[in-house]
Parts: C-alpha cells; sequence; structure tokens
C-alpha cells in the first residue's frame, strides 16, 4: 500500500486542497506532515531557519499556512507598486 500511494500521489492528490486535508487531521499529526512537508525549506530559508531557532512557537504558527505554489517561467507574482497580499518564499528558481 505504501509504494502504491507513494508511486501514485500525483494522481490520487493533485485536486486536493492541502489545507482542508490537514485541518481534518489531529493537531500531532498535521504538526509531523507539516514538519515533513516544509522542514527543508525552514532549514533552507535564513530568517525562518534562526526563527525557528530562537521562536519555535513562532515558526509553527506560520508553517500551518504554507502553501505550495508551482509556477511558470515568466510568471508574475505580483508587479511593481503593487501591494501584495502574501508573502512569497522562493525554494527554487529566481525573481
Amino acid at each position: 500500500m505504501k509504494l502504491f500511494l507513494k508511486n501514485n500521489a500525483h494522481e490520487l492528490y493533485s485536486n486536493v486542497d492541502e489545507g482542508q486535508m490537514l485541518e481534518a487531521l489531529p493537531s500531532t499529526l498535521k504538526s509531523d506532515i507539516s514538519l515533513h512537508q516544509y522542514g527543508k525549506l525552514i532549514e533552507s530559508t535564513h530568517f525562518l531557519k534562526n526563527m525557528y531557532i530562537e521562536q519555535q512557537e513562532i515558526v509553527w504558527s506560520l508553517v500551518k499556512y504554507l502553501q505550495k505554489l508551482r509556477l511558470n517561467m515568466g510568471s508574475t507574482i505580483y508587479s511593481r507598486n503593487e501591494i501584495a497580499d502574501n508573502l512569497y518564499i522562493i525554494h527554487k528558481g529566481e525573481v
């Protein structure tokens, strides 16, 4: 079963709202999944890593709002002089 889920995860969960799915889980499981999903991002993002060391609770309160967003090359996140309503952390690529 584990191998099946691993090999077919994209097809099974491509239309699933991750936020809704996580909200339905018990808090301890939700934390474990978030750590697994976003732990590398926290470790590789300077300000999150430093904040995590000093104020772990604040980072975890932010982690529950993180969402993966994949954009095509040339996509616009927001334009100059526009007020952004989100914080974007670029994991791969550049702006």
